[in-house]
């Protein structure tokens, strides 16, 4: 018994140790209360700019590729081989037209 506890304190520990570098970037973030809408799907295909901003607050950074307007957002967590969890939202016309870095990626400037 009192190596499970062990194990899962040992566990416990590297998970947190694996966030701090997220934490220590001085890189904006989500507030917990605020990343709802990323993970629960409120963020729609079609939903207007001015909509995604009430929700998730300012973008944390803007980029233009021709006439798309991508919105990041960092989220709260990394990823285990240290990605951050940075959410890009498309925009075009005032509204979303995708969501996520592989939107971003086929879509961007090369």
């Amino acid at each position: 018994m009192a190596c499970i506890v062990s194990i899962q304190r040992v566990t416990l520990v590297l998970s947190l140790l694996a966030m701090l570098p997220a934490c220590q970037s001085g890189e904006k973030v989500l507030p917990m209360n605020q990343v709802g809408p990323l993970v629960n799907g409120e963020i729609r295909i079609g939903m207007r700019r001015a909509a995604v901003v009430d929700k998730l607050g300012t973008p944390h950074r803007i980029e233009t590729a021709g006439n798309i307007e991508f919105l990041f957002y960092n989220a709260p967590w990394q990823m285990s081989w240290g990605a951050t969890g940075t959410i890009p939202i498309a925009i075009a016309d005032g509204k979303v037209v995708g969501l996520g870095s592989s939107f971003y990626s086929e879509h961007r400037n090369p």
